[in-house]
């Protein structure tokens, strides 16, 4: 597979709730990259993703774009929805009770493949955490104007 062929399958797996089948995906030396973290390994990965896996029992990738750059790399654009139906785990480890928004997520990834094991080497995910904790009511409200 392409990397845009491993990345759209990849969102397919997420889509449909098989972890296991989406870390299968990538190589067990992997990289993943996001907001606030930086994890290596299938057992890293895996850490990052419990939170959201844990608190949307359900959620959807829309994608609008994708830019291949030869086979080996793929850069893809889309929205992420879902409803914060489960509690969210604070990387401190505090459990957060679910609030019931839902949540409408514009992101960018590019990913990169292996090309001896045809697995997703990287991946460097980006979006916006303020507009994330701001649908989900988690930010303090703007103080009153004097």
């Amino acid at each position: 597979m392409t990397a845009k062929e491993l990345a759209i399958e990849a969102f397919r797996r997420s889509d449909a709730r098989d972890l296991e089948g989406f870390v299968g995906m990538f190589a067990p030396d992997c990289e993943w990259v996001a907001p606030g973290t930086e994890a290596r390994g299938h057992d890293a990965l895996r850490e990052y993703l419990q939170p959201f896996w844990l608190g949307f029992s359900r959620y959807h990738h829309e994608i609008s774009r994708t830019v291949e750059g030869g086979d080996d790399v793929v850069a893809v654009e889309g929205t992420w929805n879902g409803v914060n139906d489960g509690p969210l785990l604070t990387p401190e480890g505090q459990q957060m009770p679910a609030t019931g928004r839902a949540v409408t997520l514009h992101f960018v990834m590019v990913g990169t493949r292996d090309a001896d094991s045809e697995l997703i080497r990287s991946v460097h995910l980006y979006f916006d955490q303020i507009e994330f904790l701001g649908q989900l009511g988690l930010l303090p409200e703007p103080a009153a104007a004097a």
